[in-house]
This record gives structure tokens, sequence and C-alpha cells, in this order.
């Protein structure tokens, strides 16, 4: 009897330890075009038919997910973390997508006091465009709506996202800033004269 109850349990841990990770699963889109969006519905700051353009020149944190999913409730409240840590960045928008209703999705936000912008894809159709089966999956999509990262939410990520769309500044020529320079000295006491003028 014992003999066959050990046998058992190794064979479950066995089983376990083969079995592939839990986790998001859809498209690896990182480095290609992010699909379009589709938003028929829509609350809390984006509206309805909002597109991926809406988004151009800042990053956008995506996640998918739905009222009745146990590992998308437990993982919400860590995106509103972040979404408030961003709040006062213009360049990183979030939005998370539900493949739900509103009658669905409103106690959720009600009871958890959520901010972050949602939209509603009942159909399905943005999940489809991405190829999300598990939920929730996370996207990174830079300001150039190329997907940057894939079920990898961190600040690190965002902040990688945002540095790379940010524009570039022009140095200003040596010549441009040695008049800059000479102008911030404006009027000097006629004894500092002569350094003005060796300055410039």
């Amino acid at each position: 009897m014992r003999q066959r109850l050990f046998a058992a349990v190794t064979a479950l841990v066995l089983a376990a330890a083969s079995a592939p990770p839990a986790g998001a699963t859809g498209n690896d889109l990182t480095g290609q075009r992010a699909p379009e969006l589709n938003i028929p519905q829509a609350l809390q700051g984006v509206a309805p038919g909002t597109t991926l353009s809406s988004y151009a020149g800042k990053v956008l944190v995506l996640k998918f997910f739905f009222a009745s999913c146990p590992t998308c409730q437990t993982s919400l409240p860590e995106f509103q973390r972040l979404a408030d840590r961003y709040a006062g960045r213009a360049d990183v928008r979030f939005l998370a997508l539900a493949y739900d209703t509103w009658d669905n999705i409103a106690p959720l936000v009600r009871a958890n006091g959520y901010t972050f912008p949602i939209a509603l894809d009942p159909s399905g159709v943005t999940p489809k465009r991405y190829g999300v089966h598990t939920y929730p999956t996370e996207y990174v999509v830079g300001g150039d709506g190329v997907v940057k990262a894939y079920d990898t939410l961190s600040t690190w990520v965002i902040d990688r996202a945002a540095a790379s769309a940010a524009p570039v500044v022009a140095p200003i020529p040596p010549e441009a800033m040695r008049e800059r320079r000479i102008q911030e000295l404006g009027d000097v006491p006629t004894v500092l004269a002569a350094a003005k003028d060796a300055a410039a």
C-alpha cells in the first residue's frame, strides 16, 4: 500500500515538474507593429472609437482581462499601482481592455476603486488580433506603434520604452553656445568689460 502511495505521489510530482509554467498566452509581437484596437465602449478617460494612433508618441501599457478571471482580479491592483505611479507622465498611458460587458466590469471597478482607463470589447475583436488565449496578458507598445514587451510589466520595461520614444534633441553648435553665454552675462560693470570681450 505504501509503495503504491509513494509511486502515485512521485508520478504527480514528476507530472507537475514537467508541466509548462502557467502564464499568459498571446502572440509574442515584440518588435512588430501592434495590431489595431477595437473599442466600441470605454470609460475613465478613454473614448469609444479610440485607435492605436491616438497613442502615437506615447508608451501604451495594454492589459487584457475579463471580470470573472481570478488571476486577472489579483493582477489588477498592481496595474492600478503602476498607473498611479505614471499618472503625472505625459509620455506613458495605461489601458485595460476588457473582453467583457459593462454590466460585468462595473461592479469590479466600483468595488476596488480602479481609476485606470478601461476599454470594453465584448466581441473580443482586439484580443483575437493580439492572439490572446489566456488572461491576463499584457503588452507595452512604444510611441512608434511597435510592441516593446510582451507579458513583462515593470517600471524598468516602461521606462526603457519611454526613453526610446523620447525625441532626440540636437546639440547646440559651439558658436551658438558661446553667443548664448555672452548674452547671459548681460550688462557688466566697466571693470569686467574686458573679461566679457575676452569671453567673446
